[in-house]
């Protein structure tokens, strides 16, 4: 049997209680101590939001492709690992005009220009390099599997009418939910309204702010990064005839 431990003060005496009981067993404990670092991952909390994910800044005018290669010296500003939160989260947790990317009791990135478009509920925050072996690039599929996803373009939106997607939220894990509708003439391009799947369960709570709304294909083989969750939105198109409350993300 292996068992396995963090350095502690009481290993000695974690030692030596796990022989007493096993004591007169037909098989004996290999100990195995060191340290462990958990990853910081999507869903994590953030301030009073949720770390929605992580990504890569790359310039719009840049013709630089990365993925499946190396980087060459000339690349190296490009690229940067940078982890994707709510803007109005963002703002609510300024310290002198920079936003700092505290998880748990760490502080792994910082930002020190944030843009004043509200309708642009999304604010990356650059990665301190010394944390970037610490984060989870990959997100979770509703039955937990670690995935790296993809998007969607503009146009596959709509075919997504319907269809059942999720979130892992600092507040909510798991929270379900289907698409209701598509709006892509909005000013920041794109707002889809989500309903709760299921009676009674919240698709998210307050807290839930920046998390991002995942969905898979039926044997999660492929995982789709849809929209990153902004609220709940108090008043819609009285067409609307459900009971369900949407949601509303960007």
């Amino acid at each position: 049997m292996d068992i396995s431990k963090s350095l502690t003060t009481d290993s000695e005496q974690t030692t030596r209680r796990v022989n007493q009981l096993l004591a007169g067993e037909t098989f004996e404990a290999i100990f195995i101590y060191g340290q462990s670092t958990n990853f910081i991952s999507t869903g994590d909390s953030v301030y009073n939001g949720t770390l929605g994910d992580f990504a890569q800044r790359i310039p719009k005018n840049s013709s630089v492709q990365l993925f499946n290669r190396v980087e060459t010296d000339a690349e190296q500003h490009y690229g940067k690992l940078v982890a994707p939160i709510s803007l109005h989260v963002a703002n609510a947790n300024r310290e002198g005009g920079h936003v700092y990317l505290r998880v748990d009791d760490k502080i792994i990135g910082e930002i020190k220009t944030i843009h004043e478009n509200t309708l642009v509920d999304i604010l990356p925050i650059d990665i301190y390099e010394e944390y970037k072996h610490m984060c989870n690039t990959r997100f979770k599929t509703e039955t937990g599997k670690d995935m790296h996803g993809q998007l969607l373009d503009n146009e596959e939106y709509k075919e997504w009418v319907g269809a059942p997607l999720y979130i892992w939220g600092a507040k909510t894990s798991l929270g379900l939910g289907t698409i209701s509708a598509v709006d892509l003439k909005t000013p920041n391009g794109l707002l889809i309204t989500i309903n709760d799947r299921n009676e009674d369960e919240s698709f998210c709570k307050p807290g839930d702010s920046g998390a991002m709304v995942c969905a898979t294909d039926r044997r999660e083989r492929t995982l789709y990064a849809v929209a990153m969750n902004v609220g709940k939105l108090e008043s819609y198109d009285s067409t609307n005839t459900t009971n369900q409350q949407p949601r509303f993300i960007r």
